[in-house]
C-alpha cells in the first residue's frame, strides 16, 4: 500500500486544547537546558506561560551559578557571589500570572572575602568602605565597553559538563546597580535586565561562531569536490 503524507496546516496548534500547546512547548523549550541563550532571547517569547517558566527556571536554577568580579587595577580582584532575590511590583512570581510582567526582579549579591586575590605584601584593598568606592567608579565609567572594573561569570560549573572555563563571561551593565553608600560589601541589580543583556551577546556569539563554521564548512568540501 502506497504511503501518502500527512500536510501539518499552519495553524494546528489554534485547534487544540491550549494545555496541550503549552506542554508541546514545555517540552521544547526543556531540550535546549544546554542553551540558555537560546532559551533566554528566542524561546522565552513563544507564550507568556512559557516566558514565566523560562524566567523561573533561570532565576532558581542559573542565577546562583553566577558570579561577579569587581577588579582593581590589573592585580586586585574580588567576587560576588549570589545571595538571594527580591522583587518589587504587583502580583507573586510563582503563583500570579496575571501582573507577574509588571514584577521587577533584583538579584542580591554578597562580596566572598575569601576569593579576594591581591599582592601578598600588601593588605586586603577590599574593604567595605573602598568597595563601595570602587562600585561609585563603576558607575561613573563612560565607555560600557571599554575598561569595565567588574565582569560577569554566568553557568559556571554547571555549562560545558562543568569543566573549568565552561562558563559565559561578560562586561555586560550591572542594570539598576544600588549599594549602600559607605558599605558595598552587598549589591543588588535588576535581574531581567542584566541577563538579557548577557544572553544577547552570547547568542549573537553563536551565530557568528555558527556562521564561520559553516562557511568554512563549504570551502573545504568545495576544495575537495575542485580536488
Amino acid at each position: 500500500m502506497a504511503t501518502t503524507e500527512t500536510e501539518i496546516q499552519p495553524d494546528l496548534a489554534a485547534k487544540l486544547p491550549n494545555e496541550l500547546v503549552e506542554e508541546i512547548l514545555s517540552a521544547h523549550v526543556r531540550s535546549f537546558d544546554h542553551n540558555p541563550s537560546y532559551q533566554w532571547i528566542q524561546l522565552r517569547h513563544l507564550s507568556r506561560r512559557q516566558r514565566h517558566l523560562i524566567e523561573t527556571y533561570f532565576r532558581k536554577f542559573w542565577l546562583p551559578t553566577v558570579s561577579i568580579t569587581l577588579y582593581l587595577g590589573g592585580h586586585h580582584q574580588i567576587d560576588y557571589k549570589f545571595s538571594s532575590v527580591e522583587w518589587s511590583g504587583a502580583g507573586n512570581l510563582d503563583t500570579d500570572s496575571t501582573n507577574r510582567e509588571e514584577s521587577t526582579f533584583l538579584a542580591v549579591f554578597r562580596a566572598d572575602q575569601s576569593t579576594v586575590f591581591h599582592d601578598r605584601d600588601t593588605p586586603n584593598p577590599f574593604t567595605p568602605a573602598a568597595l563601595a568606592r570602587l562600585w561609585r567608579e563603576y558607575l561613573a565609567e563612560t565607555k560600557p565597553d571599554c575598561g569595565r572594573t567588574a565582569s560577569i561569570r554566568f553557568g559556571e560549573g554547571v555549562l560545558n559538563g562543568g569543566l573549568s572555563g565552561g562558563y559565559i563571561f561578560n562586561v555586560a551593565e550591572l542594570h539598576g546597580l544600588q549599594f549602600d553608600a559607605s558599605d558595598g560589601s552587598e549589591i543588588w541589580f535588576r535581574f531581567r535586565e542584566t541577563i538579557t543583556s548577557v544572553m544577547r551577546d552570547e547568542f549573537r556569539l553563536r551565530q557568528i561562531t555558527l556562521n564561520l563554521v559553516s562557511t568554512a564548512s563549504r570551502d573545504m568540501l568545495a576544495d575537495w569536490n575542485g580536488v
